[in-house]
């Protein structure tokens, strides 16, 4: 049994599979910086959960932008917090700000110019937000205008509604 002392998650992985890390973190890289899967296309990425592929995406596009590319990219995350620390990881990599965090705490401030969301080259949201811009089509507008490249991490759970037949009839 491996004695494992580090506060990172991948490194079980890491250890374990010293020649597959790379290559699947390499992938992932290739994904967000080089790869075109097309428009109105999508790729599902099939590597085992808990090895960093968040942490790796993060650093992917920190320096993907910090070393002149272009691709814009809007981040779906489960949790606010998880927003802030892609925040916080992405911006490291950069001299400055690169990378507009938004949660419930900051929506109010930010949704008056939610036309400026465009300027930003790296938006991260909820999935709470997510959701909600599918019922918001020019909000909505903001966060696609531009947009290359679309992560959403971890699966959304759709809400899930019940309605008496006298309500979906009325639908």
């Amino acid at each position: 049994m491996l004695n494992i002392s580090s506060q990172d998650p991948s490194e079980y992985f890491r250890i374990t599979y010293p020649e597959l890390y790379p290559v699947q973190m390499n992938h992932l890289k290739n994904l967000l910086t080089v790869y075109e899967t097309g428009y109105g296309m999508f790729t599902a990425l099939p590597i085992e959960a808990g090895i960093g592929k968040s942490i790796e995406s993060d650093k992917s596009i920190g320096q993907y932008r910090k070393y002149g590319g272009n691709r814009s990219f809007l981040l779906v995350k489960k949790f606010r917090a998880e927003v802030t620390n892609s925040l916080i990881r992405i911006n490291s990599h950069y001299d400055r700000n690169i990378v507009l965090g938004i949660t419930s705490n900051n929506w109010g401030e930010i949704r008056p110019q939610a036309y400026d969301i465009v300027n930003w080259p790296v938006v991260i949201i909820t999935h709470a937000r997510y959701l909600n811009l599918s019922l918001d089509p020019l909000t909505r507008s903001y966060f696609e205008q531009d947009r290359h490249t679309l992560v959403i991490d971890e699966q959304v759970e759709l809400p899930t509604s019940l309605f008496s037949e006298h309500d979906y009839l009325a639908i």
